[in-house]
């Protein structure tokens, strides 16, 4: 045995010292924990389960009973201490507590757990951010909902009252302890699920009940498992087989249905499509010429229907194979409606410089991304797709955000979701910031109406038409500040206009509408004039140009 695969001891207590240690646990580093069966048994049902089957009579080194841990030796260690009647590690860091806490909570350790929960809590005050995270990590979900709680209650209170500031002021305590961590390390290995019930209990406005989890649940249905995983078709283990005759070479895939699945298919097709697939079945004919065998993951099979068939092995799931073929033979028809598939298609199809297919793809991956770009953009993100992540996020600026929930979410990362908050309401400002000029334009443009003539001389009198169009627009920007940039608003030309004259044949229409009272009929003709001609003229020019041939 090599030194590297040499096996170490733990250090004290815990070494080959007391003989009465009857079982030893190798970490994954292949340090060797010495241990007591009985200690084990009594802290863990688990290892009791473990431990309960025969075990060898002699006690001797040779023949201890070795169990396989997937913890790292100083996690371990550390968990072990604990449960012995030795001094107890002082963790005052949460990243050295986490590792701990996870071992404790899989071999369901009450009594570690409830050590390290206890200092867990006592750190919430000083870092409750921190704490939510490290509870997110464990799975610890009461530990999870008084770190949040912490968080609320730092909102301000006005001095006159004790009811606290609206919701959203938790959201900006929140944001306040994120940006005290510029590395986001709250929000490493968190999931984007977590992340969201974080908001949405500070975004409550009464502290959630307590049925409200923080923390991941588990798939309550097959439905929500599939969604959960977004996989695509199931193809059975049989591979692929074109309905044309006499295939002439043999795909594999390197996954889990290496062994079972072939897919036949035809060199010429495969060409056609594939600039590298050509290039490796080229490669293949040569090698076959010449009687070698290359080491480019070309090789051959020769079986009772197959004679000498070239097999092409591809770096790419089967399931993802599948589909692309269905496209090459059956075309457009055969692409999937699943975000998950057509991304790993987007992906193989670069890979094999499918230029063709690759489009096509992208195009499908479009058109179901519309319908639903939330998924889309943490599918996107995923796959390494940075376009298709840029252009998801910007469909779902075009949509309120707030409390909307994807089951992806789940196996999604929060810093992902982070960078999606940020985006959208970096839009959302800049949205805002576009009413206010809009405002200030108005004020600008409106100047010259504002003096108007009383019994021969003129005095400064603000008009209908700034005042309303000034309130308009401040009440859309507060409805995107509240709802964000996904706010539908009506500030085209045509709209604007349609909104302001009023029904003339209303009797309270003098006193909302747009024009002075003296001037509304003229005045609404002329808007009507150019509401239809805005709308008919575009599209008579565009109409009239297509019409134009170009001759070469």
């Amino acid at each position: 045995m090599s030194a590297s695969t040499t096996p170490n001891k733990a250090s004290h207590p815990f070494d080959d010292s007391d003989p009465s240690a009857d079982i030893i646990l190798r970490t994954p580093e292949l340090i060797e924990f010495y241990v007591h069966s009985p200690i084990l048994s009594y802290a863990s049902p688990i290892f009791s389960g473990m431990l309960s089957l025969p075990q060898p009579e002699n006690g001797s080194r040779a023949q201890r009973p070795v169990i396989d841990v997937s913890e790292d030796s100083q996690a371990l260690d550390r968990l072990l201490r604990l449960c012995y009647p030795v001094l107890k590690p002082k963790l005052s860091e949460l990243e050295d507590m986490v590792p701990v806490l996870k071992a404790a909570l899989k071999y369901e350790m009450e009594w570690p757990v409830f050590l390290l929960s206890k200092d867990l809590l006592a750190m919430i005050p000083s870092n409750p951010l921190k704490v939510w995270a490290a509870a997110c990590r464990a799975g610890l979900e009461d530990v999870a909902r008084e770190a949040a709680s912490e968080i609320r209650g730092r909102v301000p209170r006005p001095q006159w009252n004790t009811t606290p500031l609206p919701p959203p002021c938790a959201l900006d305590v929140m944001a306040q302890l994120l940006q005290e961590d510029a590395r986001f390390s709250n929000l490493q290995d968190i999931s984007a699920g977590d992340y969201f019930r974080l908001r949405e209990f500070l975004r409550a406005t009464e502290p959630p009940s307590a049925s409200f989890r923080l923390l991941s649940p588990s798939p309550s249905s097959p439905v929500e498992q599939q969604s959960l995983l977004e996989r695509s078709v199931f193809h059975p283990p049989d591979g692929f087989l074109s309905r044309i005759s006499s295939p002439d070479v043999l795909l594999q895939c390197n996954d889990q249905w290496d062994d079972v699945r072939q897919h036949r298919a035809h060199g010429v097709v495969l060409a056609l499509h594939s600039a590298v697939l050509g290039e490796q079945l080229a490669q293949a004919k040569a090698d076959a010429a010449t009687g070698s065998h290359a080491d480019d993951g070309a090789s051959k099979e020769t079986s009772s229907d197959s004679l000498e068939l070239p097999i092409l092995r591809l770096d790419v799931t089967s399931d993802t194979l599948v589909s692309l073929l269905a496209v090459f033979y059956d075309g457009l028809d055969s692409l999937p409606s699943s975000l998950a598939a057509l991304a790993s298609m987007l992906n193989a199809s670069h890979d094999l410089r499918m230029s063709k297919i690759h489009p096509l793809v992208a195009a499908q991956w479009a058109d179901v991304a519309k319908e639903r770009p939330l998924e889309a953009y943490f599918i996107a993100n995923q796959y390494g797709l940075h376009d298709q992540a840029r252009a998801a996020a910007r469909s779902v600026v075009e949509m309120p955000l707030a409390g909307r929930y994807v089951t992806l979410m789940e196996k999604s990362s929060s810093l992902s979701y982070h960078r999606l908050l940020v985006y959208y309401d970096a839009c959302a400002h800049a949205v805002e910031g576009q009413l206010e000029k809009g405002i200030e334009d108005w004020e600008s443009l409106t100047q010259g109406i504002s003096a108007i003539s009383i019994y021969g001389s003129y005095r400064y009198h603000p008009t209908t038409s700034q005042t309303w169009m000034e309130s308009y627009l401040r009440g859309l920007k507060k409805r995107v500040g509240s709802q964000g940039a996904g706010t539908e608003l009506e500030i085209t030309v045509c709209e604007l206009l349609s909104r302001v004259g009023g029904d003339l044949e209303d009797s309270d229409a003098s006193s909302t509408a747009f024009w002075p009272q003296c001037f509304a009929g003229p005045c609404k003709s002329l808007a009507d004039g150019i509401v239809q001609l805005g709308t008919s003229l575009p599209k008579a020019i565009a109409d009239a140009i297509a019409q134009v041939e170009l001759e070469l």
